[in-house]
């Protein structure tokens, strides 16, 4: 809505568009209910063509009334589905990385239990390095203990 009523404001000049549009691809690409806002919006938009002509005589665009729904420019929803397909890739593997924490953490240890005698320095360097490791999984194990939904 924000960049809607910029747009209105600028529209004699085509930097502050392209800009707007590219703040809202990424904020779209960043928190995901930007993106089913936008998702929801390109629907009502490509569901009724008086909506696509009032857009058009508004922000001075040029959206097509007979352009397929799952077009990647907009009004179509295919760029939002892309990024939706991104979104929950990238959040599943954060969830299998944050789930099979203790594996991780039991497969850094094997692996840096070799029996080569090491440098000070390397040593240090090690230490250092697994210490960074476990407060991170210390974290989030703090973090998901804490967010913890209340069921009832």
């Amino acid at each position: 809505m924000v960049f809607a009523f910029i747009a209105v404001f600028s529209q004699q000049q085509s930097s502050t568009t392209t800009t707007m549009n590219n703040l809202r691809l990424v904020i779209s690409i960043l928190f995901p209910s930007a993106n089913l806002k936008r998702s929801l919006y390109n629907i009502r938009l490509n569901s009724d063509v008086d909506c696509i002509s009032v857009l058009n005589s508004i922000l001075l665009t040029n959206y097509s009334f007979q352009k397929n729904w799952n077009s990647i420019q907009e009004p179509g929803l295919g760029s939002q589905i892309l990024i939706f397909l991104g979104q929950m890739i990238f959040w599943t593997i954060v969830l299998i990385f944050i789930e099979n924490r203790k594996r991780i953490q039991r497969w850094c240890q094997t692996k840096n239990q070799d029996n080569q005698p090491w440098d000070d320095s390397v040593r240090f360097e090690k230490e250092k390095l697994n210490s960074i490791i476990n407060s991170f999984f210390v974290f989030s194990s703090i973090w998901m203990s804490t967010y913890k939904p209340n069921v009832n």
